[in-house]
């Protein structure tokens, strides 16, 4: 089948059972979204290692694809968030929950209220529709299904980045390649624990889980497309540094939810 008779409900479909292979492994949380980069790569080239990535050399002006360098270069991080995030461990309970939404608001945001400055690259991007999460974690926190012993202030967690200063779009779309990656990631979540927390309704994990495919498909599409663009203007004398771009922001995205789940650690230890 041609990519352009390929339906949205496909595409979606694809993407589902990418996602479905990793409800059996309840520990894993946002590795979907390195299956999905496969699913959705264009060219259908071979997956790069992080060794390859390293030492394969390039055509000379040109710059290497951003996707499998965001994909490879962050795997380390990725999985060390599977480790260290309040929902990858057995328990699972609603304090579990709470405690993760308590982290993602934290990281996002001090984000959000960066990029809000920004009026070009993911910020302008039709692909990338306010998906209101801050909102919907708070919802979550003040549910009528939360015991009081459970209700959670939402300044609870402090950030511990701060975000300022001019940055590239490149730079944008590598933030919101891990951004959109975990929320792709809760639509995984939310259909192993949506039973297990009922009568909760996980609001934030079930919000936009109809379109999740299509709208990582879609940001993926345009990360590539204007990331490499970026990589191919030859007037900073740069050719990678679109790529490179992207590849500090996804990095910086990464290291600034790692380090609150490091700081909430010796929370999460006491409930254990």
């Amino acid at each position: 089948m041609t990519d352009a008779a390929r339906s949205p409900q496909l595409e979606l479909a694809r993407s589902t059972r990418s996602a479905v292979d990793f409800i059996i492994e309840p520990h894993l949380f946002m590795l979907q979204l390195t299956r999905l980069n496969d699913y959705h790569d264009e060219t259908r080239e071979p997956r790069a290692n992080a060794t390859t990535m390293h030492t394969q050399p390039h055509t000379p002006g040109a710059a290497p694809d951003a996707l499998a360098v965001l994909r490879n270069a962050t795997a380390e991080q990725h999985a060390l968030l599977h480790r260290i995030m309040p929902l990858s461990v057995d328990t699972d309970t609603i304090d579990d929950y709470l405690d993760h939404l308590g982290l993602l608001r934290a990281w996002l945001v001090p984000l959000d209220a960066w990029l809000a400055g920004f009026d070009d690259g993911p910020q302008a991007h039709p692909a990338l529709p306010d998906a209101h999460r801050i909102a919907l974690i708070d919802a979550d926190f003040a549910h009528a299904s939360v015991p009081a012993a459970s209700r959670r202030d939402d300044a609870t967690t402090p950030a511990v980045t701060r975000w300022e200063g001019a940055r590239s779009a490149a730079y944008r779309w590598g933030i919101s390649y891990v951004v959109e990656g975990s929320q792709l990631g809760g639509s995984v979540l939310y259909a192993r624990l949506n039973q297990r927390l009922a009568p909760h309704p996980l609001g934030y994990l079930q919000a936009g889980r109809e379109q999740a495919g299509a709208r990582w498909s879609a940001v993926m599409k345009a990360l590539r497309s204007q990331v490499q663009a970026a990589s191919h203007d030859s007037s900073n004398g740069e050719p990678d540094r679109g790529v490179a771009d992207a590849l500090q922001g996804a990095s910086d995205a990464f290291d600034a939810l790692i380090a609150l789940a490091r700081q909430a650690e010796p929370a999460s230890a006491d409930r254990v």
